[in-house]
């Protein structure tokens, strides 16, 4: 089992946007936005989703989990192929 902090790589994103080349935090790419913030309800992106953190109110936009997982596997990914740091239990 390896435990993965989502939430601190995340919160950074959200609170240091430029370190990431985002301008945006406080809303979603959805053209709903401030009404109604989910994927389903969104039939309009805004033409510029690089710039957004979220793309409704709760996913992260491509760049967004791209980062995500580019951090998590920069941080894991040794513990991931490495069976000896394993620890197994019947």
């Amino acid at each position: 089992m390896v435990y993965i902090d989502f939430y601190d790589f995340t919160f950074d994103l959200i609170n240091n946007p430029t370190k990431y080349g985002y301008k945006i935090t406080k809303n979603g790419c959805c053209a709903l936005v401030g009404k109604i913030e989910l994927l389903a309800a969104c039939p309009i992106a805004c033409s510029k989703d690089y710039e957004y953190v979220f793309w409704d109110g709760f996913h992260l936009t491509e760049k967004g989990y791209r980062l995500l997982v580019n951090q998590v596997l920069q941080q894991h990914l040794q513990t991931f192929i490495t069976h000896d740091q394993m620890i197994y239990s019947i």
